[in-house]
């Protein structure tokens, strides 16, 4: 059964690995032949298009993605049949889709000016920084949650695999609302740093 699972994890991720080069491969051929100097990264994904930055959310959502599809294969092929999705589990997903969306739609609201980062993505300063020299409390936890709520997830599909009963492991209602809670946090800092932008760039203009 071990076999198996692993398998199927193994399956799972050159399968992923495959549809997101091949993805980068297409979009630096659209770009090419548009002639867009924009650099198309590995990374592109979880970087917000309407500034250039990594996305926290963004990256939640891919990383939830990811071991979730990896998980789901292996205790499928490890049991010889399909399993179920636990509904703690789907809703967590479902918490992050609209994290995403919704930070994606602060960001183009807010669209300050079309202020792109001129020096590309940072991963360390988009994820974790505030500012320049001021770190972002909401970002960090956000982060650190996501880091534990993944390895455990991982580490219980993998005990579940060890004792011969595979399945999924359901997400425990309490870390549910408080990823809820962290988004609602993260979404509510964001909309206000972003509108606070705004005005800076509207000031300006209006002399």
């Amino acid at each position: 059964m071990g076999s198996r699972a692993l398998l199927g994890a193994l399956m799972a991720f050159v399968l992923l690995v495959a549809l997101r080069s091949y993805l980068v491969s297409a979009a630096r051929k659209r770009a090419k032949h548009e002639d867009s100097h924009r650099d198309i990264r590995l990374w592109d994904l979880i970087i917000t298009s309407e500034d250039e930055r990594y996305s926290l959310s963004r990256l939640q959502l891919y990383l939830w993605t990811i071991f979730v599809i990896i998980g789901y294969v292996a205790v499928c092929l490890a049991g010889r049949a399909f399993q179920t999705i636990p509904p703690n589990l789907s809703l967590l997903i479902g918490i992050n889709v609209a994290a995403a969306v919704t930070s994606t739609g602060i960001t183009y609201w807010g669209n300050v000016a079309m202020q792109k980062s001129t020096k590309g993505p940072d991963f360390v300063k988009d994820i974790f920084f505030e500012s320049e020299t001021s770190l972002d409390l909401p970002r960090t936890q956000m982060f650190i949650w996501t880091i534990v709520s993944i390895t455990i997830f991982t580490v219980a599909v993998i005990d579940t695999i060890r004792r011969g009963e595979p399945m999924l492991p359901d997400i425990p209602k309490g870390l549910v609302a408080l990823m809820g809670l962290s988004h609602g946090a993260y979404l509510g800092t964001k909309a206000a740093t972003q509108k606070a932008k705004q005005k800076e760039t509207i000031k300006p203009t209006e002399k």
